[in-house]
């Protein structure tokens, strides 16, 4: 019973690598086509999600390194969309002034925006 699963699943397996290749059309009438090339595979990306600011005057920085020069200032009332995060900066515009950059996530909502 334990080889028959190992097998399916080796099958399976086998099926899902297959059909990530698509094979090229031959250069010329005759010639055998050996080379797969992987075809064009993207996966659903969850898009930009609102968010705001859990403070007034949170720094938008130039880079994620937290450290790099200050663009704009966010506050509560502002509009805001994150882009993406990475620990520990969001990717984010504010939409009142228009400024995009980088904000500490302790400082922004960004629940279930896509890792950048």
């Amino acid at each position: 019973m334990r080889i028959r699963r190992i097998a399916a699943a080796s099958v399976a397996a086998g099926a899902l690598i297959t059909g990530m290749f698509a094979l090229s059309a031959p250069a010329a009438a005759g010639t055998r086509v050996t080379d797969l090339t992987p075809t064009s595979v993207t996966a659903a990306q969850p898009a930009s999600v609102p968010g705001e600011f859990l403070g007034d005057g949170v720094r938008i920085h130039a880079t994620s390194d937290l450290n790099s020069a200050t663009v704009g200032l966010g506050y509560r009332s502002h509009s805001v969309t994150v882009l993406c995060y990475t620990y520990p900066a969001s990717y984010l515009t504010d939409n009142t002034t228009h400024v995009t950059g980088w904000v500490s996530s302790t400082y922004v909502t960004s629940n279930n925006a896509p890792i950048c």
